[in-house]
């Protein structure tokens, strides 16, 4: 793309390299040190940025930006940071812009308070003149700022931040922004320095989610403290200066630099630029060098200068990048950036312990001179020297890379060395390198059993098979000699309108399959499996689907090509009854995890009622997150597809894209009158086939199970924040829950500092006192590092490419992303038994779940093409089993003590939800103003009832990590109560106060055994004016509960009118007990008091007058009615 739009831009000449490089070595002026100093131009603004927190277009993309932050030992630093300087004749402006995995540390709030330093944090220092005084401006994420004067911090100048923090969809990583506007006034200047002017200056960013010797980053090589201004940058004044941007740097540890960005300009300008590479320990030397000239104007205009250097050695080489640019004799941009070159002759060492061999890859392409036929070797050694396994790789010298595999089974556990080296046709050796290597005992946990079983776990039933028809837990799947199900009956209720099929097309023509004959293979409690053949012109098609009694139908077919016509086309076909298909969420592409986008649809005639603001803000914050108006294809690969409707869907579920052939995506929806049809692609343009075909495709109908209110109180509080407020307050006896809050640390202890090694079985003990469960909030992939045994299993556990959360959470440990396909899940079912049957833990409470991608050959992830290159699979096949096999554990050694043991999930919905009794979900609308866009038609599809899994959702004054301008917790509420769900109180306080009083209402009404009635139905029976409100209800013969919600901003007084008579409720009987949602000047608890439930006011009686009840509604706000209302 770079050279693409190199070709067509005409303004680019590449100039004589003698002539950029004398021009720029030493602008007009200069003293030899000052070209030793990093040096920007800010680049001169008519109109200055809002200072917003957001980098909005027009602002900064013709401004000058750096990179190549180094930490304090002059090494070239891992996180990067973008930094922005512009000026007028006012204010000199700076924009920061970091990629934060570990989330963005920010809690000071106190100006001058030099805990900011502790905390990501930005600074910046100015000596104006070059000399003298010096200032220190310094920010972090919540605007907190910090200024000194020579040191003085006594010292306050009126100057500004604004920053903005967008998240990733899990709340976790983020991207960081940083607006600066400070005034030229209190820097001792009236206005903006005349043109010409060189002041010192630094650009400095600290961290917190890395190690501590890696916290602190600058721009200039100041070495040690920050607070060093004889080793500042330059910061050069001058109205006409070009604006030149760094975008990208190339892969600098390999030696291969790639230098690329834009060149822009007030007026038109020859800009020449140079690149140079020397020794760090002699910059006056270059080892090589280019340059070019580039025609600048207001247009951006793209820039690349490339170049190759190798290391001398056989050690990585200490090397420094100088890249300059200048017009008009004057030098405008001087980047200095440290980097480390690894040696020429390169292997890499991955092992895998488990099954007992090694890979060894070699990398000699940064070698010359080399001899023909290249071989290279490597060894397991022991103490004498004496070599017990080897393995060989030829032909190096015409692949210049490759990998050889090392079996090492006949080879004892114990300590050895690794020996590579490369050697001629002549058995003589050129390079040579060695490493200890240690081959550990094999572990008690590899290859355990725990959790696989044909037995099945409550409250799922056993799996029945009756002809070709095979049912589970309330659905039938119907094959009927068919590839796939010819009718799919869901709670008695038929999904399909008539048969799935495989639709193939040849020649334009659909192809009839004939001699379609399958038969029962295996029967059993747990599973059935059928087999299939099929037969055409075109193809033959054999598998064999398998039913588990979760509903999951694995088919797993191959479809071999006859010849002759390539194959227009290979589709699954699933027609639902249109009313069947109202909503549709797809997950895609596959990807690394945080990279999961998920796709809430509507696809049947559920209409969108946001009225224009709200649909305005709905697409601003979610954008084709939410279709409101239809399924349109993104070209991506969906892994993972959702239809259904309030009461029933079905999932399709693929794992790779291996054999499709694909234009757009290959997930499609069409409608034919009353039939929605699923389209799922394999094929859907013109391919010659020469080789079987084969296609793993899952169908899930759900709800899994029936829904079991009685868990949606178990989630009560977030014990591991404040463990004893669940014991001290009025939660026992009627609330059995709590969770332990530990984010994903998989120790034996499961201690969160050192100091305190008993924690969680002190606590475990405590709340078994009072016969309530402790569950340890954990991620069933993820392992932190330093930590054994991932630090040994690294290689076959790790997913590629790789993602970690950076010292998570202020611990000294990384967590990083594994894949389930590997060893990694023997491990976690082995750790979670312990946990169990030793600390004695009531289950697990997963965070951070999710199909991720990974290719990672060594843990079984990924696929080869045609052309030999490695792609994605989704781990979501593994992910299941593992939930799978966990559930049975846990199910299994509860009914041994008489009890039951749960696994909660506050992670993505999908399969793996079969296997979890509660799942709470909503970090999406974590803030109130996203709250508000949350319209009911939004919420029908999004919800996740119809999955049958106990399910309530988060609000922000539950979530314990905090967010800016958080809901409360009744606006949420008055949202989610009108589709039968609760909100989950996770934190203290306003919400255990507000909450309460609802769960109790709820259980004492026994919904349960209820029959709701949802707004969207318009039952006469419970309705109220004005027509704004929504109204929804349960109801028993002779009583109703009522919830009706006022999603606007201003209180309504409304009119409830109930049909008595229909409701077999006696007029003399008939009165309300009401609540509403309690704002926070409505609980005044004195400080320091338990919470109890009798701080919240309570039921008020409302009267009933021939089946009216007035009342008033507050603004985003809900009341929850019964009638009769005694008993409450």
């Amino acid at each position: 793309m770079i050279s693409a739009r190199l070709r067509l831009a005409h303004s680019i000449a590449p100039v004589r390299r003698t002539i950029a490089l004398a021009l720029l070595a030493l602008p007009v002026g200069a003293a030899a040190d000052d070209a030793a100093r990093s040096l920007i131009a800010p680049t001169f603004v008519d109109r200055p940025p809002v200072l917003d927190g957001k980098m909005s277009e027009g602002e900064w993309d013709r401004v000058t930006r750096i990179t190549g932050f180094r930490h304090t030992d002059l090494t070239l630093a891992a996180r990067q940071t973008e930094v922005w300087a512009a000026f007028d004749e006012e204010h000199l402006y700076v924009c920061f812009r970091s990629e934060n995995p570990g989330g963005v540390r920010a809690t000071i709030k106190d100006r001058d308070a030099v805990q900011i330093f502790g905390e990501d944090a930005v600074e910046i220092f100015i000596q104006p003149g070059g000399e003298g005084t010096y200032y220190q401006f310094a920010a972090n994420g919540l605007n907190t700022r910090f200024d000194s004067r020579d040191e003085k911090s006594n010292w306050n100048g009126q100057w500004k931040a604004a920053s903005g923090i967008v998240k990733d969809q899990w709340f976790v990583g983020a991207t960081w922004t940083i607006e600066l506007a400070i005034p030229f006034q209190i820097l001792g200047a009236a206005k903006a320095p005349p043109d010409g002017t060189v002041w010192r200056a630094n650009f400095c960013r600290d961290w917190t989610a890395v190690d501590a010797t890696r916290r602190a980053t600058s721009w200039a090589q100041v070495g040690g403290a920050f607070h060093n201004p004889s080793r500042f940058g330059d910061l050069l004044f001058d109205r006409e200066s070009p604006a030149i941007q760094v975008t990208d740097l190339g892969d600098l540890s390999r030696g291969k630099i790639a230098l690329r960005g834009l060149v822009a300009a007030r007026r038109e300008q020859q800009v020449d630029l140079a690149l140079a590479v020397s020794p760090v320990s002699d910059p006056a030397t270059r080892t090589t060098e280019t340059g070019m000239t580039v025609h600048a104007a207001a247009q951006p205009a793209p820039f690349a200068l490339d170049a190759s250097v190798a290391a001398p050695g056989a050690t990585t080489w200490p090397a420094r990048l100088a890249f300059t640019a200048g017009a008009r004799s004057r030098t405008y941009y001087r980047a200095l950036i440290p980097f480390g070159v690894e040696p020429g002759f390169a292997v890499d060492i991955r092992s895998v312990f488990t099954r007992k061999f090694l890979e060894a890859r070699f990398d000699i392409s940064r070698m010359t001179g080399l001899p023909p036929s290249i071989t290279g070797r490597v060894a397991i050694a022991n103490g004498s020297g004496r070599t017990l396994a080897l393995t060989e790789l030829g032909d190096l010298d015409r692949t210049m890379t490759g990998t050889a595999r090392l079996d090492f089974r006949d080879v004892a556990p114990g300590d050895y060395t690794l020996r590579m080296t490369l050697r001629d046709n002549q058995e003589k050796v050129l390079n040579e390198t060695t490493r200890p290597y240690r081959i550990p005992e094999p572990p008690e946990w590899l290859g355990n059993t725990i959790g696989i079983s044909d037995e099945v776990p409550k409250p799922f039933e056993a799996v029945r098979v009756k002809g070709n028809a095979v049912s589970m837990s309330g659905r039938t799947y119907h094959f009927d000699d068919a590839i796939f199900p010819t009718r799919i009956v869901n709670q008695d209720v038929e999904q399909l309108a008539r048969p799935a099929q495989l639709v193939l097309m040849q020649g334009g023509k659909k192809i009839a399959w004939t001699d379609v004959a399958s038969v029962v293979r295996r029967a059993v409690d747990a599973e059935a499996e059928i087999a299939y053949t099929a037969d055409s012109t075109a193809a033959t098609v054999e598998g064999t689907v398998k039913v588990e009694y979760d509903g999951w139908a694995f088919f797993d077919f191959t479809v071999t090509p006859k010849g002759g016509e390539s194959i227009d086309a290979l589709c699954v076909e699933l027609p639902f009854a249109r009313d069947e298909a109202l909503f549709m969420r797809t997950h895609g592409p596959i990807a690394t995890w945080a990279g999961e986008t998920m796709r809430t649809v509507l696809i049947g005639d559920v209409k969108n009622d946001a009225d224009a603001d709200a649909a305005e803000g709905l697409r601003s914050q979610f954008g084709d997150a939410w279709m409101p108006d239809g399924w349109k294809d993104t070209g991506e690969f969906i892994f993972q597809a959702y239809v259904g409707n309030d009461e029933r869907g079905l999932f399709v579920v693929q794992d790779t894209e291996e054999n499709r052939s694909l234009e757009g995506g290959n997930i499609g929806v069409r409608h034919e009158g009353d039939v929605t049809v699923l389209e799922v692609h394999l094929i859907n343009k013109p391919t010659e086939v020469r080789k079987p075909l084969r296609y793993q495709i899952a169908l899930v109908a759900v709800p899994f199970k029936k829904y079991r209110y009685e868990l949606e109180y178990l989630v009560s509080m977030c014990g591991g924040h404040n463990p004893n407020f669940v014991l001290d307050n009025d939660f026992v006896g009627w609330v059995r829950g709590a969770l332990l809050w530990h984010w994903g640390r998989i120790e034996k202890d499961m201690a969160p500092h050192p100091d305190h090694p008993d924690r969680l079985p002190r606590m475990i003990k405590n709340f078994a006192r009072a016969d309530m469960l402790g569950v340890v909030n954990s991620t069933c992939m993820m392992a932190p590092s330093p930590y054994e045994p991932f630090d040994t299993y690294r290689d076959e556990w790790v997913i590629d490419p790789p993602y970690a959360l950076p010292r998570h959470q202020g611990t000294e440990v990384d967590l990083v992303m594994v894949s389930t396909n590997g060893s990694f899940a023997d491990y976690y079912l082995w750790w979670a038994k312990r946990m169990v049957d030793e600390i004695g833990i009531g289950g697990l409470y997963f965070d951070m779940v999710s199909p991720v991608g990974s290719l990672n050959h060594l843990a079984g992830d990924g696929w080869i093409d045609e052309h030999g290159k490695r792609h994605m699979t989704s781990n979501i096949f593994s992910l299941r089993r593992l939930y799978k096999r966990l559930y049975t554990m846990l199910k299994k050694q509860g009914a041994k003590r008489g009890t039951e043991y749960y696994i909660f999930q506050h992670s993505a919905a999908g399969p793996i939800t079969a296997f979890e009794d509660h799942l709470c979900k909503g970090e999406g609308f974590i803030r109130e103003k996203d709250w508000r866009l949350v319209t009911p038609s939004f919420y029908r599809a999004w919800s996740l009832r119809p999955l049958g899994t106990t399910f309530t959702m988060f609000a922000g004054l539950s979530a314990p990590w905090g967010r800016e301008s958080p809901p409360p917790h009744y606006s949420a509420q008055a949202r989610t109560l009108i589709h039968d769900t609760l909100c989950t109180p996770m934190w203290e306080e306003q919400v255990a106060k507000d909450m309460l009083p609802i769960w109790k209402m709820r259980k004492s009404f026994n919904v349960a055994d209820s029959t709701f009635v949802p707004w969207y139905r318009k039952d006469p029976r419970a309705k109220a004016k004005p027509s704004s409100l929504y109204v929804s209800f349960w109801h028993h013969p002779g009583k109703v509960m009522v919830a009706v919600a006022n999603l606007t901003d201003e209180p309504v007084e409304a009119m409830l009118e109930l049909d008595l008579q229909a409701f077999g409720i006696a007029e003399d009987v008939a009165e309300a007990a009401e609540i509403h949602g309690m704002r926070d000047e409505d609980l005044s608890t004195p400080a320091g008091a338990r919470v109890r439930l009798d701080h919240h006011p309570g039921p008020s009686v409302l009267e009933v007058k021939r089946g009216r009840v007035a009342l008033t509604v507050r603004a985003q706000n809900y009341s929850v009615l019964r009638v009769p209302g005694g008993g409450h």
